[in-house]
This record gives C-alpha cells, structure tokens and sequence, in this order.
C-alpha cells in the first residue's frame, strides 16, 4: 500500500513560488552553471580560504 508524501505548508507554498518563478523565466532546471564569474560572489573559490592570486590567506589557530 503507498502512502502520500506530506510536506509542510511553508514547503508547499515555496515548491509553489520556485515553480511559478522558474515558469515566468521559462527554465526547466533550478541551477544554471556558470561560465562566468559574477560581479558580486562570496564563494566563487573551490579551495577554502584561497583568493584570487592564488593565495592561501587562512591563519592557523
């Protein structure tokens, strides 16, 4: 015997928003990749602590 799934009432009213919004902007998919960086990002970086020249700027504890 299956069951439904239950999801809260906030969960459905943001599936609900993100549809609708993904809708308006006709994408099928939520994540887009990047193919460029963005003016304004605070983890671009794969490596933590690493800036742009390379860089490992972490202080030891």
């Amino acid at each position: 015997m299956l069951r439904a799934a239950t999801i809260s009432k906030r969960l459905a009213d943001f599936a609900a928003r993100l549809g609708g919004s993904m809708a308006a902007h006709r994408l099928a998919d939520p994540f887009v990749r990047l193919t460029e960086r963005p003016e304004r990002v605070s983890r671009w970086n794969r490596e933590r602590g690493r800036r742009d020249d390379g860089n490992d700027h972490r202080q030891a504890s």
